[in-house]
Order: C-alpha cells, then sequence, then structure tokens
C-alpha cells in the first residue's frame, strides 16, 4: 500500500497546489508562524540563537515566539538544509510543511492499521484524513505543528501496549518533548486524559496489567527510564522560564494583553478571546477561499 499512499498523496499536492505555489496566499496564524519560523530557521543557519528579533514591529523579545513554534523542533532542520541548497524562503517552508502533513497522515495510517487489523481500511482511513479540512488548515493556522507528535505517540504507546521495547518507549518520550517545547502543550494532555480515562473506564483489567507491565519494564530498565525523564524535564524547562518571565514584566504583548491586564502575565488573553469560538470554527472555508475562485 506504499505506492497507493504515494499516489494519493501525488494527487493532495495536485489539489493544493494553487497553495503550495504561493497563488493562494497563507493567512491569519499561518502568515505570522511562517514569518517567525523562517527568522528562527535564519538565524539558526548562521550559529545564532534568537532572543530579539528587530524586523517584528520594529523590534520584539523573541521568547514568545520562539515558544509558539516550538524551537526545539528537530524537523526545522529541513528549512535549513533547503535553504542551504538555494531553495527561497517560501518555497522551502511549504516542503517543509508538506512533508509535515505527510508524516502526520502516514502515522494515522500505522495506527488505523493497528487497530483495524486491515491495510485496506487502513489506507482508506489515511485517504479520508488526507482530503480532509486538515489539509486546508495547514495555511491556515498552526495546528499541524502540534497534532503530529501528539499522532506518532499515540502510535508509539499503542506499540508500546503491544510490546515493551526501549524504542517504542523512546518515541513517546521524544513526541512529549516535541509537545512540551511548545507553550500550548494543553490539546495534547486534554486527549491524553481522555483516552486515559476511557481506557480504564472500558479495558480496566487491560489497562492493570498494562501498569504492571510498565513497572516491570521501568524497574528492568531504570537508567534508561531516567535518561528519557532527564529529557522531558530539559523539555519542559523552557516553558517553565517563559511562565515566570511573563509575569515578571521582561517583555511585554500589548496588542495580545490589552484585555487581561488583571492576569499580571504579558501572554494571558481576555476571555472575548477565549469564548470567540474554537479553531475549526475560526477556520471555517468560507473564510480560507475568500476572494478566491
Amino acid at each position: 500500500y506504499f505506492y497507493l499512499m504515494l499516489l494519493s498523496f501525488l494527487g493532495w499536492l495536485f489539489c493544493f497546489k494553487d497553495f503550495l505555489s504561493g497563488a493562494i496566499p497563507l493567512t491569519a496564524d499561518a502568515l505570522s508562524y511562517f514569518d517567525h519560523i523562517g527568522f528562527y530557521t535564519d538565524q539558526l543557519s548562521k550559529g545564532v540563537y534568537p532572543l530579539w528579533n528587530p524586523l517584528w514591529f520594529d523590534g520584539a523579545p523573541y521568547h514568545f515566539f520562539l515558544r509558539r513554534i516550538g524551537d526545539g523542533n528537530p524537523l526545522f532542520l529541513i528549512i535549513i538544509f533547503l535553504k542551504w541548497i538555494g531553495i527561497g524562503q517560501t518555497y522551502a517552508y511549504m516542503i517543509f510543511l508538506t512533508l509535515y502533513y505527510f508524516l502526520t497522515t502516514t502515522a494515522f495510517y500505522l495506527i488505523a492499521r493497528y487497530i483495524l487489523k486491515d491495510r485496506l481500511f487502513a489506507f482508506m482511513a489515511f485517504v479520508l484524513l488526507l482530503f480532509s479540512s486538515w489539509g486546508v488548515q495547514l495555511f491556515y493556522n498552526y495546528i499541524i505543528l502540534i497534532f503530529l507528535p501528539i499522532i506518532w505517540f499515540f502510535y508509539f504507546l499503542l506499540c508500546f501496549l503491544k510490546e515493551s521495547k526501549k524504542s517504542y518507549f523512546l518515541g513517546m518520550c521524544f513526541c512529549i518533548g516535541m509537545v512540551l517545547t511548545t507553550y500550548i502543550p494543553f490539546y495534547f494532555l486534554i486527549i491524553l486524559i481522555t483516552f486515559t480515562v476511557c481506557s480504564f473506564l472500558i479495558y480496566f483489567q487491560e489497562s492493570i496489567m498494562f501498569l504492571r507491565r510498565s513497572v516491570s519494564f521501568i524497574k528492568e530498565n531504570k537508567l534508561f527510564v531516567c535518561f528519557c525523564v532527564l529529557f522531558l524535564l530539559i523539555a519542559l524547562l523552557p516553558g517553565i522560564v517563559f511562565y515566570f518571565e511573563s509575569k515578571t514584566g521582561d517583555f511585554l504583548l500589548p496588542h495580545r494583553n490589552a484585555d487581561a491586564l488583571e492576569a499580571r502575565s504579558a501572554v494571558a488573553v481576555g476571555i472575548s478571546n477565549v469564548s470567540s469560538g474554537d479553531i475549526i470554527n475560526s477556520g471555517a472555508f468560507d473564510k480560507v477561499f475568500e476572494g478566491n475562485t
């Protein structure tokens, strides 16, 4: 089914050629993420870890934007490599998004194959996701940057449920680390908590057996598990530092914080932002395709 998946993805590339070529421009949050990731990868290619962006509103601290894009994401190296071989910023970023999306849908296929035990139905699930609204969301907001590590985490988790291998455990920790380097890991926490609660309610005995196997795995691989925990703690540090810095006044985000001053945090938003609707609602197709034929 690999060749069928590849053929389907080529079909997706054709359908979204106007987006990928820049004929239909990025909009909303996707545009600011393009700017910040572009600046970040440019600086990294020069050996600089940026804490200040002189190009953003005549100069601004870069802490917030580093947390937004997830500065620990190793896949940003793809953009750096593409720029190094002479590909322009726009096309390098679009290739990065394309590969990112394909990796995400591939993980979905692997999960579907694991659960359904049938490659044909797993392939059908892959195609449904590939041509779903997620494809449009790539060019409207940031959610794909979080979605990839989340969906790969659950693939590694399912594999670890079946067989307690170090590689699966390491894969889970790596994905969690990618999520923790963003400033909004709460999507992942909500999904993980829901998954855990439902698993205990529906598969109580199996969940208890898994916990026992996990305890045995930890006892047998203490040094390895300690290394993974240390990795996660390091991944968590930038977010913790950023949280406390946002309350000390070291940096300000007046546009974002204008109606939430009582929160005493530079990254807080007012109730009007919180109650404005979910990400799917705000990314409705009529807005994405507005003005385009």
